[in-house]
């Protein structure tokens, strides 16, 4: 799904939404094929070392709060620098920056104090 969007966007030189879709078949096959490739790399006695884990496991529970605010942050980030829809670099980069950003400002405000409590 993703070397068929990039692969058509160039082609076309504007992104190529029919197959960068949640809702397309790929959409599901995606996610899918990353579950498997973890399952089956992994052996289920697997266990990270413990700062690893710790890692593992603060990202895992700021990925609800990640999901909420991401569609404000991407506005804010294309409207700031201005980055258009269509520019390979909304294709590539772009979801990579929103999850770094979404990632630091959920994790800073799980340290508030009140905030902690309401904040998934």
């Amino acid at each position: 799904m993703f070397l068929l969007t990039v692969f058509l966007s160039i082609s076309h030189g504007e992104t190529a939404r029919e197959v960068y879709n949640i809702f397309s078949i790929g959409g599901f096959i995606l996610p899918l094929g990353i579950w498997l490739f973890f399952q089956h790399r992994f052996p289920k006695t697997w266990q990270p070392n413990p700062k690893t884990g710790q890692w593992l496991k603060r990202i895992s529970g700021a990925s609800l709060g990640v999901y909420v605010v991401h569609e404000f942050i991407i506005q804010i980030v294309t409207h700031f620098l201005h980055i258009k829809p269509d520019s390979l670099f909304h294709l590539l980069g772009l979801p990579l920056i929103v999850w770094l950003i979404c990632l630091i400002i959920i994790l800073i405000l799980k340290r508030v104090p009140v905030l902690n409590k309401i904040i998934p």
